[in-house]
């Protein structure tokens, strides 16, 4: 249960040596539930050659 394991890292005290971990750990847990939305890409026109007649 991620939800569980990140209240139970945030309680990790600033200041002591697990703290910098804790906090890595609970970035990568809330990216792993919540990721960014994906990029919107729209496709590219294809440009065409001008000839001259």
């Amino acid at each position: 249960d991620l939800e569980r394991a990140i209240a139970i890292a945030q309680r990790v005290p600033y200041g002591t040596t697990g703290y910098n971990a804790a906090q890595a750990q609970i970035k990568t847990w809330q990216d792993f539930l919540a990721p960014p939305p994906p990029i919107d890409r729209q496709p590219v026109e294809e440009e065409r050659e001008t000839t001259l007649e």
